[in-house]
């Protein structure tokens, strides 16, 4: 009888791979999917602590639509832009903040600002205060303010302040008075020379001719967030050096928020200040330190 045909489809036998052929597979085959995908988004202990060492704090230059500078300290691992417009830049950071225990903080953000400067103006004929009453987008109500502005590129903190209180108000000092105003605008023929301490920050102090310009200090707004940096100026003897400047008739260029002078004298802004009446902390420790520095110039004259 013949032997009957299988009901099953036939099948070659299958030849075994030899062992050392399967191992050098498990080896070739991984290296080369790495290979192909490239893309790693986390570091070894080593690498951390070597990118640690690279990256030195300060500011950092980049390019875009803001005209300040990023920033990086020796704990930054990582920044990435979430957006940005000509003043201001919002980033999340990756932060080391233990080594030791490998610690990272990944949704660290982070709001820069470009730097600026507040100006406490006292005048030359009254030494009576000139503020601002005005309106701001984040303020509920109205807040007094000091003069202040954004920090222009390559522009020393000085020269911004002096240029600020000309454009907002119409004054300066007299040295401004007479040597650096051509009857329309602050021509600053001598103007400073943008210098940066060891951080790679401009250096705020007036290093010129002009006495009545008093640098109160350099201050970051958030520690922990940015905020850019802010120059804080007292700015005495001040004088107009524009039509009608440091009265109400002056037509500033500034905010386009609503706005008018007021005059305070020493106890006028003493009770502003202890009142809130100045809603914002730089305006309110610009005024403070204003008045701290007057105050201790008057006991050392006594």
């Amino acid at each position: 009888m013949a032997p009957q045909a299988p009901a099953y489809p036939y099948r070659a036998p299958i030849r075994k791979v030899p062992l050392a052929l399967a191992a050098l597979c498990l080896v070739i085959v991984p290296i080369a999917l790495f290979s192909w995908f490239p893309v790693r988004t986390t570091l070894n202990a080593d690498e951390r602590k070597q990118k640690l060492r690279d990256v030195h704090g300060g500011p950092q230059p980049f390019s875009g639509t803001f005209v300040g500078n990023g920033w990086k300290s020796p704990k930054t691992l990582d920044t990435k832009v979430v957006g940005e417009t000509k003043f201001a830049r919002l980033e999340v950071h990756s932060v080391m903040i233990d080594e030791e225990h490998n610690k990272i903080v990944n949704d660290w953000l982070f709001m820069e600002e470009a730097n600026h400067v507040n100006i406490a103006i006292q005048m030359q004929t009254d030494k009576k205060f000139l503020v601002m009453e005005t309106t701001k987008y984040a303020i509920p109500g109205k807040t007094l303010s000091p003069v202040g502005g954004f920090i222009d590129a390559g522009e020393s903190p000085l020269d911004a302040a002096k240029r600020e209180v000309m454009e907002e108000v119409g004054v300066g000092s007299p040295y401004t008075k007479e040597h650096e105003h051509d009857g329309t605008k602050w021509a600053h023929p001598n103007k400073q020379e943008l210098e940066m301490d060891e951080y790679n920050l401009p250096i705020g102090s007036n290093n010129g001719d002009d006495p009545d310009w008093i640098f109160l200090g350099r201050y970051r707004p958030a520690a922990n967030r940015g905020g850019g940096f802010l120059y804080t100026y007292l700015l005495k003897n001040a004088v107009p050096v524009m039509e009608h400047g440091g009265t109400p008739e002056f037509a500033g260029v500034g905010d386009d928020e609503d706005q008018s002078f007021q005059m305070l004298t020493d106890a006028e802004l003493q009770e502003a200040l202890l009142a809130g009446g100045f809603q914002e902390i730089k305006w309110t420790a610009t005024m403070s330190l204003a008045l701290q520095h007057l105050s201790t110039v008057k006991s050392e004259e006594l």
